[in-house]
C-alpha cells in the first residue's frame, strides 16, 4: 500500500481541511478541490484504507507542486494567527 498523497484540500469556502476533520455523514455537505489543479476531490473514509481525498477524474497532478502550495499556505496560517514570528537566515 502507497503512501496516501492527498491528505488536505481546500473545500468550497476555500479554507484548508484536513481529512482528519471530514466525516462518513459530513462528506456529502461540502465540495472538496485539490490545491494544485483545482478539480473535484472525493473524501474516501473507509474501514481498508487511511482515509484521504482522492481525484474523481483522471489528472496530471503531479503531487509536487499540492506540497509546495500546501507548505505555503500551513505557513501562511502560521504567520497569521502567531503574535510573533521569527525566521533565522545562516
Amino acid at each position: 500500500m502507497g503512501k496516501v498523497k492527498y491528505s488536505y484540500c481546500l473545500n468550497e469556502n476555500n479554507e484548508l481541511v484536513h481529512i482528519s476533520s471530514v466525516t462518513v455523514e459530513n462528506r456529502h455537505n461540502h465540495t472538496f478541490h485539490c490545491l494544485e489543479c483545482g478539480n473535484e476531490l472525493i473524501a474516501k473514509i473507509g474501514k481498508i484504507k487511511v482515509p484521504h481525498f482522492a481525484h474523481g477524474v483522471d489528472t496530471t497532478c503531479d503531487g509536487e507542486s499540492y506540497l509546495h502550495k500546501l507548505a505555503k499556505r500551513r505557513i501562511r496560517e502560521k504567520f497569521m494567527s502567531a503574535s510573533h514570528f521569527s525566521l533565522t537566515f545562516t
